[in-house]
């Protein structure tokens, strides 16, 4: 620029005012208020969930301390089963046409030794026959009310329902059950059992009663039957929170 030039001219700068709601571009954003608002939630959360937690425990530990108290005053002990007999007065399997016919007279025993706790039977008990791994006859025990210190005597005819369909698999494995004119054979008895604690009633636990290695003669063997009050593994299964009155 050359001495006593005039200088240019630039326009005015005009000052804007701006409103917070001409657009939603120039709203303010603020960070600490949500994440103070994610804080409370996540810390509400955790505190139900420590709260149900605490519930949950001390529901455990009232139970467990109620099943202790039950336990001292009752000292309850399972039931026992054990078969008295057991005798084939049919059993015919036909490879021809894969089936299987059988009858067995069985007698099973059941005893209480608990002297303050009974059990109630409140469905019909299912007994099989099982030969070789292979069920070859079912029936029913009816149902009934263990009283304390008692024995029942269980006593049933069993069959297969008439001729029973088998796979050649199966008659393989029942023919390999009999041996010398005696069948190895194990007895099952399956059901539904409550124990009575005075007026108290348990929820209804699942019964199982294995007789395993008992000797029957089959019939025209001229043998005898080892049975003689053979013992039985009895479990209980079932949930210990229910309890009716």
């Amino acid at each position: 620029m050359s001495a006593g030039s005039t200088p240019p001219r630039f326009p005015p700068i005009k000052s804007r005012a701006y409103s917070a709601s001409a657009s939603p571009l120039h709203t303010f954003y603020h960070p600490e208020a949500e994440s103070g608002s994610k804080a409370r939630k996540r810390g509400l959360l955790c505190t139900l969930l420590l709260w149900l937690t605490v519930a949950l425990v001390v529901v455990i530990l009232f139970a467990a301390l109620f099943l202790a108290v039950l336990f001292l005053i009752y000292r309850p002990r399972l039931p026992a089963f054990s078969v008295s007999s057991l005798s084939i007065k049919e059993l015919a399997v036909s490879a021809a046409s894969a089936s299987i016919n059988s009858r067995f007279g069985v007698t099973v025993t059941a005893r209480n030794p608990n002297s303050k706790l009974r059990f109630e039977y409140d469905t019909p008990l299912r007994v099989s026959v099982v030969v070789g791994g292979v069920d070859v006859a079912d029936g029913k025990f009816a149902g009934f009310v263990h009283g304390t210190k008692h024995t029942t005597v269980l006593r049933e005819t069993i069959r297969s329902g008439g001729k029973r369909q088998v796979t050649g698999e199966e008659v393989r494995a029942v023919r390999a059950g009999v041996s010398k004119g005696v069948a190895t054979a194990e007895v099952r008895v399956d059901g539904k059992v409550r124990a009575l604690f005075g007026k108290l009633r348990s929820p209804a636990m699942v019964l199982q009663v294995r007789c395993k290695g008992l000797k029957a003669a089959v019939p025209g063997s001229h043998k005898s039957s080892g049975v003689g009050g053979s013992k039985c593994e009895v479990k209980f299964r079932g949930k210990v929170l229910r309890w009716t009155v």
